[in-house]
């Protein structure tokens, strides 16, 4: 036990009396699924070693199997939960957990929270390292450092459709699978980090850094997850080539990470200071003056890549524009997004931003949240926008002077008094 801090596995569902923790179930007992009980008895003993004081039976747990949200690791301080000897369970999903990350839950403490669709689609040993890469999180949340400071608003200025950056790093990518393959692996690394100087011409100060963080924020969580599985990241250059910024700072910082801790230890202070991975490697190998031969097939790879952005940002938008029902358009100058899912948001060419499945803003006394749906921000200040649009909308409710939805995908708290009705829906202005 860590912090008052009770771990949530075999011990946190054990049934007292019995001669194991599933050899007995009372009878109408509120209890896990088994497997979701299999994979947080692998997070319980999961190695201490994974990073230096990062233990990841000591996280609280909040994860939803398909049907229910179950917790652990804490006692809930708010009503609505049902306690059994085997945990907490929320009838549903629980509305603090919207996406696979570190939840903050009503009482201001932090869970390594899961969504799924269903439990049946992964393993026990994979829950467990799902578990363990957002637990990752919430010890680094807990731990400030200026390495977990990636800004979400230079991501989206990141040049994701430019077939040099795109080529460039499909050749760093391929550079990295080859180190992490070979015992000898220095000049491998040194020719990733020349590729990679060849992006960073390419980029501006702003998303040199945006890349540097991602690649500590969620390449670390995403090594700590590989070691816990006993693999290494999966490097594909051409798959480099259609990835987002973020999704691919998870294998650039991970496959970074393996290389560096080939070296001893001493790298992860450099990191928690705030030094960038690739400054690190860059410290220990050196770098090359030489510019690796280029391989036509990435580059040809990357143009391809390049035009597919463009185009699939078109479709996004058409799609959009052709999503059925009623729409409801929220705008106010004192909007604000209070969630919103990075992975999910595209910058379109004329400057909106479409959030294609998780998106929460209030404005006064106001809260909409969009889930598993699509909302169109007018607006490039990610977290100020003019106005949000929501499409395919459900007739809402009005009582006691408030126009409210509630469904699985969306839910909305307005005052009814700013919301007036259009030809193809709903118009509400809130400041």
């Amino acid at each position: 036990m860590e912090n008052g801090v009770r771990p949530f596995g075999t011990e946190a569902f054990q049934v007292r009396g019995a001669a194991s923790p599933h050899s007995f179930r009372l009878e109408n007992e509120t209890v896990p699924p088994e497997q979701l009980i299999q994979a947080l008895t692998l997070v319980q003993r999961a190695s201490k070693d994974l990073w230096p004081g990062f233990i990841p039976a000591t996280i609280p747990t909040l994860v939803f199997d398909g049907d229910d949200t179950w917790l652990g690791g804490t006692t809930p301080a708010t009503p609505g939960w049902e306690a059994s000897l085997s945990g907490w369970r929320w009838r549903g999903r629980h509305p603090a957990l919207v996406a696979n990350t570190a939840v903050t839950l009503p009482d201001g403490s932090t869970a390594a929270g899961i969504l799924l669709r269903s439990l049946g689609t992964v393993s026990a040993e994979r829950l467990a390292s799902l578990v363990i890469h957002e637990a990752f999180h919430v010890w680094q949340a807990a731990h400030p450092s200026p390495a977990w400071e990636a800004n979400e608003l230079d991501a989206l200025t990141y040049p994701a459709g430019d077939a040099e950056v795109l080529h460039a790093r499909a050749e760093e990518t391929a550079c990295l699978g080859a180190a992490l393959n070979k015992p000898d692996w220095q000049g491998d690394a040194a020719k990733a980090l020349a590729w990679r100087a060849v992006r960073h011409g390419l980029l501006s100060a702003r998303q040199r850094e945006y890349e540097q963080r991602a690649e500590t924020l969620e390449g670390l969580a995403q090594f700590v997850e590989c070691q816990f599985l006993k693999e290494l990241p999966l490097l594909d250059p051409l798959a480099a080539v259609g990835l987002g910024i973020r999704p691919w700072a998870y294998f650039s910082g991970a496959a970074s990470a393996f290389l560096l801790s080939r070296g001893g230890e001493s790298w992860q202070a450099e990191v928690m200071s705030g030094t960038p991975l690739d400054s690190i490697l860059a410290g220990q190998i050196g770098t090359s003056d030489r510019m690796p031969e280029i391989t036509p097939a990435l580059a040809e790879a990357a143009a391809h890549a390049a035009q597919a952005h463009t185009l699939r940002l078109e479709h996004l938008r058409q799609q959009f524009d052709a999503l059925p029902g009623k729409r409801l358009r929220l705008s106010g100058s004192k909007l604000r997004v209070v969630g919103f899912d990075p992975l999910n948001i595209h910058a379109l060419p004329d400057g909106q931003l479409l959030h294609t499945r998780y998106v929460a803003v209030e404005v006064g006394d106001g809260r909409l949240e969009v889930l598993t749906a699509q909302a169109l921000a007018d607006g490039a200040d990610l977290l100020n926008p003019t106005a949000l649009t929501v499409a395919d909308m459900t007739e809402p409710s009005v009582s006691g002077g408030r126009w409210q939805i509630r469904t699985v995908t969306l839910r909305a708290d307005l005052p009814a008094a700013n919301i007036s009705v259009t030809l193809n829906g709903w118009e509400a202005s809130l400041d």
